[in-house]
């Protein structure tokens, strides 16, 4: 396109307007703000989406307790913590009772998800693998281990777990009680076990003040 002057001589070229991208794309403030938002569902939605049988994941007045007591191993224990997505690594409750299938708690079978409460009641589990534990020890405050066939438990994992407060192993197949070092521990009941040896001395546990011992509660 050309303008032309009055004297008819001088031709002026005139550009054509560049197409713009600004109406066929959304600005980055608007994909900002909806990513922002689809987080946001996402950070309230307390158990992850995907469908994680046996085990099931609800939101309690406590927080978001996992329960696994339909599982038939340990691999579809570790299931939901290796293949689920979910908003937080910081959980609840673990539960697993009633269950006669599974005898071993294998290493790193939460992956790098912690508890408050962990609690394993009439199982037949025999042994726990310390690195079950370990991923909690910030925030574990209840473990409870009872009415199953455990013949042997990490004891030696006690001074790392700063917040652990109950600890019951009630009914179980322990034979020896070594001298506990947990300066939160202040419930700890080992009653009705195999046990055949106690050592006496070295206990470091300052605010104790529920022990149990005898071979029937």
């Amino acid at each position: 396109m050309y303008i032309i002057s009055e004297d008819k001589t001088l031709k002026i070229p005139l550009r054509s307007p560049k197409p713009t991208n600004k109406m066929m794309f959304p600005s980055s403030t608007f994909l900002f703000l909806f990513i922002l938002t689809l987080l946001s569902q996402f950070t309230r939605q307390a158990c992850p989406i995907r469908n994680i049988e046996p085990c099931n994941c609800k939101e309690t007045k406590d927080g978001v307790q996992v329960e696994c007591s339909q599982a038939s191993n340990g691999e579809e224990i570790a299931f939901p913590f290796k293949n689920a997505l979910w908003p937080s690594t910081q959980l609840s409750t673990f539960k697993l009772t009633d269950n006669n299938a599974i005898e071993t708690i294998p290493e790193d079978v939460f992956a790098d998800y912690s508890f408050k409460k962990i609690w394993m009641e009439k199982t037949a589990i025999r042994k726990i693998h310390p690195s079950a534990i370990l991923p909690s020890k910030d925030h574990l405050e209840y473990l409870d281990i009872s009415r199953g066939r455990l013949e042997e438990f990490p004891f030696n994992l006690l001074p790392r777990l700063p917040r652990l407060k109950f600890l019951n192993l009630y009914s179980n197949s322990l034979t020896v009680i070594p001298a506990l070092n947990s300066p939160s521990l202040e419930y700890f009941s080992i009653s009705d076990n195999m046990v055949t040896r106690v050592k006496e001395f070295g206990w470091k546990t300052p605010n104790l003040i529920y022990l149990s011992m005898s071979e029937e509660e």
